[in-house]
């Protein structure tokens, strides 16, 4: 049984995918505890569970959960017209997703912090592999340098320089070619985005800026 937070479509608003149509599963549970985190309702079950049903009625950020089988999650990512799946959280890859991802006949792309590493059978189920590091963060787990050899973006998530020098300490490290390097500013703050702006231009990187959130979609 998967433990869920949310079940929406949207439009994916950042990274690679940005625009795209997309059916959105946000499952429940997160250990990385950043503080600046804008799903924090997904960390902490919350004192009662409520049926699956109640999700495709539910507010934005309602602060809900819902256990539900593979069969019931991909029934409903069938039942949308987008024919892209975003699984995401919280951190997803806490759940064992292989069952869910057998069944979804959709393209599916997993947004991670790169603090779990998969089984092999889950990497081979995923068709884009989003990583979105998180460093020194309250939960104490670090990014997997590993998982960041297979990534199909890396999104990192920015609010000062020091950001800036961790991701490229980290790309240091990596082989190139690099996947996609996009940077998000956090907060849609103007002084984050200045600093991704700046970074992207001289870097050949690129800015994801959460197009959904100004659109007021969830």
């Amino acid at each position: 049984m998967y433990r869920v937070s949310e079940i929406f479509t949207s439009v994916q608003g950042e990274g690679t995918y940005t625009g795209t149509p997309s059916a959105f599963v946000r499952l429940h549970g997160c250990s990385v505890g950043c503080p600046w985190c804008d799903t924090a309702y997904t960390w902490k079950l919350p004192p009662t569970e409520v049926p699956f049903e109640n999700l495709l009625y539910s507010e934005p950020e309602a602060a809900l959960l819902a256990l539900a089988d593979a069969d019931t999650l991909a029934a409903w990512c069938d039942q949308q017209p987008a024919e892209h799946v975003v699984i995401t959280g919280g951190e997803p890859l806490e759940q064992d997703l292989v069952p869910l991802l057998e069944r979804i006949g959709q393209f599916v792309q997993v947004e991670t912090s790169g603090t779990v590493f998969p089984a092999t059978d889950t990497l081979s189920l995923i068709d884009w592999l989003t990583i979105s590091p998180k460093f020194d963060m309250p939960g104490g787990l670090a990014v997997r340098e590993e998982i960041l050899h297979i990534a199909s973006e890396i999104k990192m998530p920015v609010g000062r320089e020091r950001d800036l020098e961790q991701l490229q300490e980290l790309l240091n490290r990596l082989p190139t070619p690099h996947p996609p390097i996009w940077l998000q500013p956090l907060s849609q703050s103007p002084k984050a985005t200045r600093l991704c702006i700046e970074a992207a231009a001289a870097n050949g990187w690129l800015v994801s800026l959460q197009t959904h959130k100004g659109a007021g979609l969830r």
